[in-house]
């Protein structure tokens, strides 16, 4: 570890700020031009999510009666929904919630999986087996069901939402990790560690951790799409955001009722749902192959 850090430095040093594995990794990403694509539609709703209530014409509750139910128009370049809200409006104030509720339930199966497969892939025996088999338990529901069952015992709101997909999705993490770990656990650098009276915990955050971040985070990049996708379902089917919350998947699901007359309601937050999901997809599929030791050694 320590001549692979040095041998790390001085690539850096002749090479610039990357090594020439991260080079490679960033000529493959960007020799991939629906990588790029995804990447250039995560960071435009990225910059949305911060610069857009700014940008909004119209606050996200201020109901106008006069005017509900507008098509688009100069005006009201989305239209209105039925109490005269601007729904451009409300679709900008609502990206950073869409993206923060997609973000924050990844990071915390994150934080929960790593350190459990971790641990149980290091030490084996029965913490692996507890550990596991109760991974196993919550792996045998399906992802969308466990998630509603989970909302509807906590009750239906964001905070609980967000809670339900974390318990969905960090037993995919302590799979991903518990089979690296088991690998690398055997590996002459641990065993070396180990000789030299490394403690447990020091083996596995300096020498299990740092070897399994990409796959961390290749993960972590392929279940962002899908995280957003499963909250907005969620919001759909009322078990996430409450109104008046201006959160796509609830702008979705209110405006179903005025389907097809009054399309522009719900079309247009289901279309920014589609392109954040197909973003974070392509963005997701772009990492994981660049980061294949066998198409870089191409």
């Amino acid at each position: 570890m320590i001549q692979s850090d040095l041998s790390g430095d001085a690539e850096r040093s002749r090479n610039g700020f990357l090594t020439q594995d991260q080079r490679d990794i960033l000529r493959i990403f960007l020799r991939n031009r629906l990588s790029v694509l995804g990447l250039g539609i995560v960071v435009f709703w990225i910059v949305f999510a911060f610069i857009g209530p700014a940008l909004a014409p119209f606050p996200p509750q201020q109901m106008d009666f006069v005017h509900k139910l507008s098509p688009p128009s100069a005006a009201h370049p989305l239209g209105t929904d039925w109490l005269g809200r601007d729904v451009l409006s409300r679709l900008l104030h609502g990206t950073s919630i869409t993206l923060l509720i997609g973000v924050i339930p990844i990071a915390i199966a994150i934080v929960i999986g790593v350190p459990t497969g971790a641990i149980a892939g290091y030490f084996g025996g029965r913490v692996e087996t507890l550990i596991m088999r109760t991974a196993d338990i919550f792996l045998s529901v399906p992802a969308l069901i466990l998630a509603i069952a989970v909302t509807a015992a906590l009750g239906p709101s964001l905070v609980n939402a967000m809670i339900a997909v974390s318990v969905v999705w960090w037993p995919w993490y302590t799979r991903l990790i518990h089979s690296q770990a088991l690998s690398l656990s055997k590996r002459v650098f641990v065993e070396a560690a180990i000789g030299l009276g490394a403690s447990h915990r020091a083996i596995i955050i300096r020498h299990l951790l740092p070897n399994m971040a990409s796959s961390i985070f290749v993960r972590g990049s392929l279940d962002l799409g899908f995280a957003v996708l499963t909250m907005a379902g969620l919001g759909f089917i009322g078990m996430g955001a409450q109104a008046p919350s201006p959160e796509w998947g609830l702008a979705v699901s209110l405006g179903r009722r005025f389907m097809p007359e009054f399309w522009w309601i719900s079309v247009f937050p289901g279309l920014a749902i589609f392109s954040v999901v197909l973003g974070f997809n392509l963005l997701g599929d772009g990492i994981r192959d660049a980061m294949d030791p066998e198409i870089r050694g191409r």
